[in-house]
């Protein structure tokens, strides 16, 4: 990768404070995506083989109840990441992201860079502590949203 997207990378409020070398490897493991407004970036139950960080737009992370329309648990903006279920088995998305504005995206490739993170401890440690973070952040938004979907009459 060009070292733009290794300055982008390590400038990223996400990876703030990572190595170079390390900002390296992930800028090896990158390339960029835009999407259209309402394109799906990822759909719950496909396999999750990448996670991005939003460069430009918004994304909102969805979930879909039977005679429901979709339930927003959270919304991604600029500097944000999408997708942590490339960390965990199955491997599966555990939400739907979609594109609410015209959106740009560093595309990381997760199961390359899962491959990188066993062979380098340090750079496992670096990504799965900021990961950890994310994750409780998600979590805790969704539950959130849902106890307030569930309170609203139909």
């Amino acid at each position: 990768m060009s070292a733009t997207t290794t300055d982008i990378i390590s400038h990223n409020a996400f990876f703030k404070g990572i190595p170079d070398d390390l900002a390296a490897t992930l800028a090896g493991v990158s390339s960029m995506a835009e999407l259209r407004i309402g394109q799906l970036l990822v759909r719950v139950g496909e396999p999750a083989g990448h996670f991005y960080i939003v460069e430009r737009g918004l994304l909102s992370i969805e979930v879909y109840a039977a005679g429901r329309d979709p339930i927003v648990v959270d919304q991604v903006r600029v500097g944000d990441v999408v997708g942590w279920s490339w960390l965990v088995a199955p491997y599966r998305w555990r939400f739907d992201a979609r594109a609410v504005e015209p959106t740009s995206v560093i595309d990381f490739d997760a199961i390359t860079l899962r491959e990188h993170l066993e062979a380098d401890p340090r750079l496992g440690y670096e990504v799965t502590k900021r990961f950890v973070l994310v994750m409780s952040r998600r979590l805790a938004s969704a539950r959130e949203r849902l106890v307030e979907a569930m309170t609203e009459p139909h």
